[in-house]
């Protein structure tokens, strides 16, 4: 309905027929947007690149497709409308302040160039797939199975470590600015995009209002110190996300966010609480509304209880530990206490992060990119007293491989063992018992157990296959056998009809 068409005609008031209330709807202007069409051109600097297609529209500008006129390269063209030039501006900042990190192996988006065209500030990206958001919607909203949620995890958790590295916050973690690079050559390779809310660590201040409402951490909405570990509340919202199929908390109000996130997740502390520094805001809107979407966590009374979104298989055991090890790295990622949530270098130590070699033979393939990940970015530092150093392991084995007892030949080598996790995680799976003193026994019990089921079952596969040679020849003799007697019965008959046939003539 227009309210007073002729003097404001982009000035709108929408009425709610049911509660007899007016919300006012922001106030439209199309001359704040770049009018894009087909085959425009647009030139700045040395490059001129020319619009294809239109790929998103936001508050802040517009994204298009665009065909690099030198080189024939596609790219994305992200341009800043001009009252939000501002915008623009300090996401440029927050690039160049990444700009020596390497984003190819952190999983950031990277920026080519930037320019000005007819006032507008125009940043160029690498050009990628489809957003999570919108694979997500493709899929009908089904969620994704954990292999696939471990490989994104583990890419965005190193996003969230080089970010914490150079001191930079993205504030504004969500499905929709996570881009998949290619999902036909590249299975669930993400990149982080989108640094217009980036804010560095120092200028984080105290009520400061970032993220969305249904990824805002519980220390935004109540107004206490802010840090970087309001990311990886972001993140853990982002893979609960991708475990369900929708969002978990709701996104129209921080007062019903906060009341799911307390029943769910527990209440803050009283020191928490005491260290409030701004008001808690409330929605604007408490009228009710038709239809209201208050998240997947809504009906749930505490975080374990996600799984009945998700069924596992309860026969199988790998899947019910991964299971189990998503939903420990979820609940840390979703602590209410800032200080007490998980860090990114910790959570790629995590279980579900880096799984645990385990010896069932239904075991599923996933993804074991952690450890040399972090090996290359050197993340794994001095070893902590509760977790032993992989090098000791390593020679702890290699003495017991060489020890004099005499052993089949095929004793497993000590690297296998030792290729996603340390040889005492493996003895923890294998015995149950992680904190016996005595490691170099379990470790080689656990190589002669290896020994001996690789041994059975060679044996196995061997008199296997000799039984059915056996049985082939067996039948080849027999086949032979019954066609001879029946050429000889054949021959046999013949000689006697041939005997009586002169004996008739004669006769």
């Amino acid at each position: 309905m227009l309210v007073n068409h002729k003097q404001k005609p982009f000035k709108v008031k929408l009425i709610d027929f049911r509660t007899k209330t007016f919300i006012r709807a922001a106030r439209r202007n199309v001359d704040k947007h770049l009018q894009l069409e087909k085959y425009d051109v647009l030139s700045g600097g040395q490059n001129r690149y020319l619009v294809q297609k239109i790929v998103g529209k936001g508050a802040f500008g517009q994204v298009a497709q665009c065909l690099r006129l030198d080189t024939k390269e596609k790219m994305a063209v992200k341009i800043v409308r001009k009252d939000e030039s501002w915008a623009g501006n300090r996401e440029l900042v927050m690039l160049q302040r990444l700009k020596n990190v390497d984003h190819d192996k952190y999983n950031l988006i990277k920026l080519i160039e930037h320019f000005e065209h007819n006032g507008h500030i125009c940043l160029v990206f690498e050009m990628l797939h489809v957003s999570v958001e919108s694979f997500i919607e493709r899929i009908s909203l089904k969620p994704l199975r954990l292999p696939s949620i471990r490989m994104i995890a583990q890419q965005l958790l190193m996003a969230l470590y080089a970010l914490k590295k150079t001191g930079v916050v993205h504030a504004d973690i969500k499905p929709d600015n996570i881009m998949l690079v290619d999902q036909n050559l590249h299975s669930f390779k993400v990149k982080l995009i989108d640094f217009g809310m980036a804010l560095p660590l120092s200028r984080m201040h105290t009520g400061t209002i970032i993220q969305i409402i249904g990824y805002r951490a519980p220390e935004v909405i109540l107004g206490l110190p802010l840090g970087v570990a309001v990311d990886m509340w972001s993140l853990g919202c982002v893979l609960a996300f991708l475990y369900v199929g929708w969002d978990p908390i709701p996104l129209h109000c921080q007062y019903e966010a906060l009341k799911v996130i307390i029943r769910v997740l527990g209440q803050p502390g009283n020191h928490l609480l005491d260290a409030r520094e701004c008001p808690l805001r409330c929605c604007s809107n408490k009228s009710p509304r038709a239809e209201v979407y208050m998240g997947s966590f809504h009906t749930l009374k505490r975080l374990e209880e996600l799984q009945k979104f998700h069924p596992c298989d309860v026969d199988s055991t790998y899947e019910y530990e991964d299971t189990k090890n998503f939903l420990s790295l979820l609940k840390q990622m979703l602590h209410v206490d800032p200080k007490q949530r998980i860090t990114p270098k910790e959570a790629l130590k995590h279980k579900f992060i880096n799984p645990p070699l385990l010896n069932d033979t239904n075991t599923e393939p996933s993804t074991f990119t952690a450890p040399s990940t972090m090996k290359k970015c050197h993340l794994t530092g001095s070893p902590d007293k509760s977790q032993p150093n992989e090098t000791n392991n390593h020679d702890k084995a290699a003495k017991v491989s060489t020890n004099k007892e005499k052993r089949p030949k095929t004793v497993v080598k000590p690297q296998t063992i030792t290729k996603a996790t340390s040889t005492s995680d493996i003895c923890q799976n294998v015995d149950g018992e992680g904190d016996n003193k005595d490691k170099g026994v379990e470790t080689e019990g656990f190589v002669e157990v290896k020994t001996k089921r690789k041994f059975f079952n060679r044996a196995c596969r061997f008199f296997s296959r000799m039984f059915s040679k056996l049985l082939c020849q067996r039948v080849d003799q027999f086949t032979t056998d019954t066609v001879h007697s029946e050429i000889g019965t054949c021959i046999s008959t013949s000689e006697q009809v041939s005997a009586v046939a002169p004996q008739e003539e004669c006769h």
